[in-house]
C-alpha cells in the first residue's frame, strides 16, 4: 500500500469480499488483517503492540478503516482530492473521461453529491458549456415530441 489509492482499492476489494460472503461485523477486522501484506502487515503488527487485547477485540471495522486511512491516506491528500473535485471541469476531456474522473473524485467530497440534485448540479457545472446546451436542447426536444 505505497500510494493512497492502493489503500482505498484494498478496502473496496475487501468490502466486496465481505459482502459476497456475508461477513459479520465482528469478524471483519480479523478477516481483513489476514489479507494485509508487506508494509501494511508490519504496520498492523505495530498497531497491535500498542493496544490491549480488549481494545483489539472491540475494534470495529469502521475504526480499523479509520486507522488504515490515517496511515495510508493522509488528511492532506484527502483535502487535495476534495479541492480537485470542487474545482473539476471537463475542459479537453471526453464526456466518458470526465464521468470517470467525476466518479473517482466524488468519494472525497460526499457531502457535495449526497443527493441526486446536488450530484446533477455539480456534474453539469463541470461540463463544457456547449455540451450543457446540447443536453438542454435534447431535453426540450424530447418534451415536445408527442
Amino acid at each position: 500500500m505505497g500510494r493512497p489509492e492502493d489503500a482505498e482499492k484494498w478496502i473496496r476489494g475487501v468490502e466486496r469480499i465481505f459482502q459476497y460472503i456475508n461477513c459479520e461485523d465482528n469478524e471483519k477486522v480479523k478477516c481483513a488483517t489476514y489479507q494485509l501484506v508487506d508494509e501494511a502487515d508490519f504496520w498492523w503488527e505495530s498497531v497491535k503492540n500498542t493496544i490491549t487485547k480488549e481494545q483489539l477485540g472491540e475494534l470495529t471495522w469502521v475504526e480499523f478503516k479509520a486507522k488504515l486511512f490515517e496511515k495510508y491516506t493522509p488528511e492532506y491528500y484527502r483535502h487535495r482530492k476534495q479541492n480537485e473535485f470542487w474545482s473539476m471541469r471537463q475542459r479537453n476531456m471526453t464526456v466518458a473521461e470526465y464521468d470517470r474522473a467525476f466518479n473517482q473524485l466524488s468519494r472525497y467530497a460526499p457531502h457535495l453529491v449526497d443527493t441526486d440534485e446536488k450530484q446533477t448540479e455539480k456534474y453539469c457545472n463541470g461540463l463544457r458549456h456547449e455540451i450543457v446546451i446540447a443536453f438542454a436542447s435534447q431535453k426540450v426536444l424530447s418534451m415536445l415530441k408527442p
